[in-house]
């Protein structure tokens, strides 16, 4: 059978555009495989400034904000309960610590003297009791958490809560990345009244020397956890943070350490 010119025109046509479809189908997945590919040096470094810690135009780098806060919006939540239940556990360290050396000084005293100084001092005062109270939990627990620094601990973290839920709540606010602000401002009060009130510690001579050192610690280590993975806050706000932290810190615990150093060197 003799084919048409008509027929051999179509055919022709029908493979034409069988090449075609599947050349534009390559070139489609070429180009899906170079959209998944790293972003390279130069493209990187032409729309980011200061090494990488923000992007160039200010838009952009709101809407990266917005997109990072609406995604903690949750986790947020979730740093500030964790945070009162560290200083829960704080308390309950203290109420097993002082049960502890209670029973350690009313049996052994002079083990309790040279291991427990400040459980000596409080067994020595009154020989014989066990009783618990919440001064006692407060003086052995690892950060001295007074009924003051609680009240003023728990205010900030519902002024924190509560200004992240109206952030988010209010359609008045349109950069939700306020949330973010907002979140690293209230841990950035609760680390300077925590360093603060263990700092102060050291003004009263009946507690332990070590009693501020590892309330210090503490007041560092964990709000900083916190802050940087539940809070989504950027580098620059991070470490904006930690320098008013050390700053604080050195600020507050030098004058203190050369103090105990003039006194070792009168002895």
């Amino acid at each position: 059978v003799v084919a048409s010119p008509a027929m051999e025109i179509l055919h022709e046509s029908m493979r034409s555009m069988e090449g075609s479809r599947m050349s534009s189908s390559r070139k489609g997945r070429e180009s899906m495989y170079q959209d998944a590919l790293p972003v390279t040096d130069n493209i990187f470094n032409e729309h980011t400034k200061w090494f990488g810690l923000a992007f160039r135009k200010s838009h952009v780098e709101l809407a990266f904000l917005d997109s990072r806060a609406r995604l903690s919006k949750n986790a947020v939540y979730l740093s500030y309960a964790l945070y009162l239940l560290i200083l829960l556990s704080n308390c309950l360290f203290g109420y097993f610590q002082s049960k502890r050396q209670a029973e350690i000084c009313s049996e052994n005293g002079d083990v309790c003297r040279e291991g427990y100084g400040t459980a000596w001092n409080l067994w020595m005062s009154d020989p014989g009791s066990n009783k618990l109270t919440f001064t006692s939990v407060v003086n052995f627990s690892m950060f001295r958490m007074t009924p003051l620094c609680a009240g003023i601990l728990a205010g900030l973290v519902a002024a924190g809560f509560l200004s992240h839920w109206l952030i988010h709540r209010q359609r008045q606010v349109k950069r939700k990345a306020w949330a973010l602000v907002s979140a690293w401002m209230v841990y950035l009060l609760l680390m300077a009244a925590m360093v603060s009130f263990a700092l102060c510690d050291r003004l009263d001579p009946n507690l332990a020397f070590s009693v501020w050192a590892s309330g210090s610690f503490i007041a560092l280590i964990f709000p900083s956890i916190l802050l940087i993975f539940f809070t989504a806050v950027t580098f620059p706000l991070f470490l904006i943070w930690w320098l008013a932290a050390f700053g604080l810190y050195y600020g507050l615990g030098i004058p203190v350490l050369w103090g105990d150093i003039a006194t070792a060197q009168e002895y």
